[in-house]
């Protein structure tokens, strides 16, 4: 048998590796625990870049985003690496989709600085050619979170405070009691508190444990469009992160940052698969959405894209998490669910898993988060 640690966590993601260094941190002695050597891509942190912003129409993420921004900060000087780069945040609704007009009455009543964009400002300055109608504005302080070294940053200043990760350790069972005992490839781990953070895998666990919830793990494909003229669509030319919906499918792109001259594309969905076979799943169909709306209104793009690259998205119905504890034992603590929204989030998410090991009372309204959250709402 292992040693005794305050707290494990499962799962080495974003929102699994700031729980553990915010409990760290705390003062507890903390286990992370990760079932592939790291680093790895097989699950939804990887990669250079993340879109970060405060316009979101949940008026609990606009919420959380002011306290996210200072945290990723404080990680930066803490660590003294750079994670964010301000570009701006564009978001564009077609006359179909009531998208930023729900944005934007957000960050109004958060008093937070946007400003309209017309649409020939659009075509003028971002080389975006959008239809009728169509209604846009720009978020200052939207930007650009540096994925893979944030990752890395978050377990570096985890280990340098005491923390210890084991990777290449897929957990096999959890047995659940005041002392919890994770049974692993590498022999069983106990702790008086776990945190699961198991991302596309956490489903599999959550009906171990006799939870049910509608977790959909999905597949992502991200495309890189060449620009025709050179610089066109960079960051260092101003070109911003942004979202677009039309109503029917809404998609997110940054800047050519990651490859050079190659705008960054993707649509906000994909087909359901399970996590190990992610591969074996046909998601053309998404690259095709993204080959037409390149086609729609980026003139200054190449119509095909040059490299392809996939990760995972656990969805939930309402797009928001899992933070919650178990409904039987309290000392097994639960985070899923990001939903593509949860990289950048994520020194706010591992807070709050941290504060509930802590027994501390988070200090947001924690029904959006809860298991029961449906069924409670089928009872009304």
């Amino acid at each position: 048998m292992s040693a005794m640690y305050d707290a494990i966590v499962v799962g080495a993601g974003i929102n699994g590796s700031s729980t553990a260094h915010y409990l760290q941190k705390n003062g507890y002695r903390t286990l992370l625990l990760e079932q592939f050597p790291l680093p790895h891509t097989r699950g939804s942190s990887h990669g250079q870049s993340r879109i970060t912003r405060k316009a979101y129409f949940q008026e609990i993420f606009a919420e959380m985003m002011k306290e996210a921004y200072p945290m990723w900060a404080q990680l930066e000087r803490d660590s003294d690496t750079q994670l964010y780069k301000k570009s701006q945040l564009l978001v564009i609704s077609t006359p179909q989709s009531s998208y930023m007009d729900e944005v934007k009455r957000v960050l109004i009543k958060m008093k937070m600085t946007f400003k309209d964009v017309p649409a020939d400002r659009l075509l003028k300055e971002f080389c975006i050619k959008v239809p009728a109608g169509s209604k846009a504005l720009i978020e200052p302080e939207g930007g650009i979170l540096l994925a893979d070294r944030a990752l890395m940053t978050f377990q570096d200043q985890f280990k340098k405070l005491g923390g210890k990760i084991i990777d290449g350790t897929p957990v096999l069972s959890v047995e659940p009691g005041e002392i919890v005992k994770l049974h692993t490839t590498k022999g069983i781990f106990q702790s008086r508190n776990v945190v699961l953070c198991q991302g596309s895998w956490a489903k599999m666990f959550f009906n171990q444990l006799g939870i049910t919830f509608p977790l959909k793990p999905m597949k992502i494909s991200v495309a890189y469009f060449k620009s025709k003229v050179p610089g066109k669509y960079e960051l260092k030319n101003n070109f911003p992160a942004f979202y677009y919906g039309n109503g029917v499918d809404e998609f997110y792109g940054l800047p050519a940052e990651e490859y050079p001259g190659m705008l960054k594309l993707f649509l906000h969905h994909g087909p359901e698969i399970h996590p190990d076979q992610r591969d074996q799943v046909d998601s053309r169909y998404t690259i095709e959405k993204s080959k037409q709306l390149v086609k729609d209104i980026f003139p200054g793009l190449e119509p095909l894209p040059s490299i392809i690259e996939t990760c995972i998205y656990t969805m939930t119905p309402d797009e928001q998490f899992v933070l919650d504890r178990h409904p039987k034992f309290p000392n097994l603590i639960l985070g899923a669910g990001f939903s593509g929204h949860g990289f950048k989030l994520a020194p706010v998410t591992g807070k709050i898993l941290g504060d509930m090991v802590m027994n501390k009372r988070p200090s947001y309204d924690m029904s959006h988060f809860r298991l029961d959250r449906f069924s409670r709402k089928s009872l009304l």
